[in-house]
């Protein structure tokens, strides 16, 4: 039986096998939980490698930081989580296009409860 603690990292995720944030009710609630259960199969996979992290959108600082969260041992889990976090929220899912260049699922993400 896993703990809540083993998954403090995240604000959505508690280690549940489905969502419990009801799309309709809670649509950007429950599409976080679905990115933080991503990043926990995604850390938890038996092919754990560093290919497996990079996305497209990274930057190249993004992509130091992430060969630097991967190189502590054991493996830094909140450190490399913050790094895949930013690379979410500031380069996978802003849409780029927008005028005023305003991040909306970073503030989205830290202003729901």
């Amino acid at each position: 039986m896993t703990t809540m603690e083993e998954y403090s990292v995240y604000k959505y995720f508690k280690g549940e096998k489905t969502n419990p944030f009801a799309y309709g009710e809670r649509n950007d609630a429950a599409m976080f939980w679905g990115y933080e259960q991503l990043f926990e199969a995604k850390f938890t996979r038996d092919d754990f490698s560093f290919d497996a992290w990079l996305m497209p959108t990274m930057t190249e600082a993004t992509k130091s930081g992430l060969k630097a969260a991967l190189a502590t041992k054991p493996i830094d889990k909140e450190g490399l989580f913050k790094v895949w976090l930013y690379n979410l929220l500031m380069e996978y899912l802003p849409d780029k296009h927008m005028s005023d260049n305003d991040n909306r699922y970073n503030n989205l993400y830290w202003s729901i409860p």
